[in-house]
């Protein structure tokens, strides 16, 4: 299962898992075609209740954001930002799954929908958000967000509290090395961090 445990519809649970033997990138156009519209429009609806706010975050660092998008998927979150915000921001996404196929996916919604607009970037791993990746992406003052909806959803509590600590430092490096401002978007709040 491309990476991941569902825990959607039995139905497509069903379809996927005990009827059908598919490939991993089989399985990743039927989480496109069944889930992706969804997430999609949950994500929009999420961003258009914050729109006003994070276009004035957005303002006070000339437009540029940096959306980091953890168990990315096929760029779900990240285009439906896109979609939202294209005409008050210059973005900068990366995309963060441990599925290859997710990946490919993502990367080829990202291209398709948004072409030569956004600088856009896949990884494997948090892990690959290293002190490099971290000084590669802060050469100019940025609205840095993170989303994580559906990040914590099937993993158990002391997973989930090594991983939150682990995020919780990466947005202190991002922050102190550069003064940006960064956000995490989690269901439907916005926790600021300044």
């Amino acid at each position: 299962n491309y990476g991941r445990t569902i825990n959607q519809s039995s139905l497509i649970s069903s379809i996927i898992y005990d009827t059908i033997t598919s490939t991993e990138e089989e399985q990743v156009l039927l989480f496109c075609y069944y889930l992706m519209r969804n997430y999609y429009l949950c994500a929009k609806r999420l961003y258009q209740a914050y729109e006003e706010w994070l276009i004035t975050q957005a303002n006070s660092f000339d437009g540029n954001v940096h959306f980091i998008d953890l168990k990315c998927g096929p760029a779900t979150f990240g285009l439906a930002f896109y979609e939202q915000f294209k005409d008050n921001i210059h973005l900068t996404y990366t995309g963060i799954d441990g599925s290859l196929e997710m990946r490919t996916m993502g990367n080829k919604m990202i291209n398709d929908v948004c072409g030569e607009d956004v600088n856009a970037f896949f990884l494997e791993s948090i892990q690959d958000l290293d002190d490099d990746y971290i000084e590669s992406i802060s050469k100019e003052p940025t609205l840095t967000i993170f989303n994580m909806a559906y990040l914590f959803s099937n993993i158990d509590s002391e997973f989930s509290e090594k991983l939150a600590n682990h995020i919780i430092d990466i947005m202190q490096n991002i922050n102190y090395n550069k003064n940006n401002y960064v956000g995490g978007i989690f269901g439907k709040e916005v926790q600021k961090k300044t």
